[in-house]
């Protein structure tokens, strides 16, 4: 027969048994658990989306990839769109199409612009030449460089009037070389008055409405023409013609025919009725409002 302390230790060791059992039920349980949550959770952050290749992806959500504005290829990336950047390093040698809201801290307005008007407000220093295809301010056009059909070479120097919707502005003629319009130029109340040069080496000084042809020299006045060959000279005036080697100082409509050789000419100015000095060798002109008792002496 069992004696009870027997009975009291098997009893014993059989709530030990279940105890165990029910403990390691719970740890299985918990596991379980566990790895159902784990499952739950990974289903959870599955991640979607398609993309495209070359295409560097963006996380459209916290779930979804999709195509961002960036491709790569090779190694080269480019963006479809704007870039925001606070900082930028590299010489830029390939960057172009560039718009930039400030550069150095300096807006747009800062910078000369090619292919648009630009106006500077400060002083500008050029190193180097400057070459120039148009005018400035309208008004000084500069011809560098400039080769007639004959091989003579020079530049021209057109100044003055730039011309208007109905008036033409001061001009050289196409393939002249050497060629000074130093101002002047416009409109008259009646008639336009540009400068212009006709022939290579001609010089119109200013006024309105003067021509000056090979090697001529208007000074200014208003209508007057150094014609000819070449080698005259107007002073001034008004409506003068200079033929070849002859000289107009001024006045109006008093043109002085051509020596048939290379004369220096003089023109000697004194009142009506004095002797001229020397008496030989000299013609008298025309009397005119202008030139009365002019007297013009030839050497010889």
């Amino acid at each position: 027969m069992k004696t009870t302390m027997t009975r009291m230790m098997e009893h014993s060791a059989e709530n030990q048994k279940h105890w165990t059992m029910n403990f390691c039920s719970l740890v299985l349980a918990l596991i379980a658990v566990t790895l159902g949550w784990g499952t739950a959770g990974a289903q959870a952050q599955s991640v979607h989306g398609v993309g495209t290749a070359n295409t560097i992806p963006v996380w459209t959500n916290s779930t979804t990839i999709g195509n961002s504005l960036m491709m790569q290829s090779g190694g080269n990336v480019s963006v479809n769109g704007g870039l925001a950047a606070t900082t930028l390093s590299g010489n830029g040698s390939s960057v172009t199409n560039v718009n930039a809201l400030t550069l150095g801290g300096l807006g747009s307005s800062a910078f000369a612009q090619v292919g648009a008007q630009n106006t500077f407000t400060t002083t500008q220093t050029i190193e180097g030449n400057l070459n120039l295809t148009g005018s400035i301010n309208d008004t000084l056009t500069l011809q560098g460089n400039v080769t007639d059909s004959s091989g003579e070479e020079s530049a021209n120097v057109i100044g003055g009037f730039g011309g208007s919707g109905s008036v033409p502005g001061n001009s050289v003629a196409s393939g002249v070389v050497g060629a000074t319009i130093a101002g002047g130029g416009g409109t008259l109340p009646g008639f336009p008055g540009p400068n212009t040069v006709t022939a290579a080496w001609g010089t119109v000084g200013g006024g309105s409405g003067n021509t000056a042809n090979r090697f001529g020299t208007v000074g200014g006045g208003t209508s007057n023409s150094a014609s000819g060959f070449g080698f005259g000279t107007v002073g001034g005036g008004r409506s003068n013609t200079a033929g070849e080697f002859s000289t107009v100082a001024g006045g109006t409509a008093t043109p002085l025919a051509a020596l048939t050789r290379p004369y220096p000419v003089v023109l000697q100015i004194r009142p009506p009725g004095k002797a001229a000095s020397p008496p030989e060798k000299r013609l008298q002109l025309t009397t005119t409002a202008a030139l009365s008792g002019a007297i013009i002496r030839v050497a010889v």
